[in-house]
């Protein structure tokens, strides 16, 4: 027959079961509660990752456009030197052309004024020996 202290060890069995289950269902709960904290904190940790990665993509195309920009100001610059450039060198040609002009042309004038005044000179130099001998004469 079976006794009460086997009735109670048999009912304590189930009870003894029952806390297991329970107590592995709870561990089971809190690592569920822990693994969705850390899988909410991995998703916090990619969206402020996924920001930052926007904001740098973001610094990074403004700082390509402003390459560009600076890249397109410099062509336009040195465009704007190589005329600059151009019209001071056509300028100076100009300049040093009519410059060889005018020293050509004075020196024609030197030239053609020299002759003049050698013939003078050679007229002044007969003039003083006619004289010269004339007064010798005398």
């Amino acid at each position: 027959m079976v006794t009460a202290d086997e009735v109670n060890n048999l009912a304590e069995e189930p009870r003894t079961h029952t806390e297991e289950i329970t107590d592995q269902i709870i561990r089971l709960q809190n690592q569920t509660a822990t693994t969705v904290t850390a899988v909410e904190g991995t998703e916090d940790e990619l969206d402020a990752t996924s920001e930052k990665i926007t904001d740098a993509m973001t610094s990074f195309r403004e700082t390509a456009e402003q390459i560009n920009e600076t890249a397109r100001g410099i062509a336009d610059i040195a465009e704007a030197n190589d005329q600059q450039a151009k019209h001071v060198v056509v300028s100076l040609t100009e300049e040093a052309r009519d410059q060889a002009t005018k020293v050509q042309t004075d020196s024609v004038d030197i030239n053609d004024i020299t002759e003049e005044l050698l013939t003078v000179a050679t007229q002044l130099r007969k003039n003083v020996e006619r004289l010269s001998t004339n007064a010798e004469d005398d």
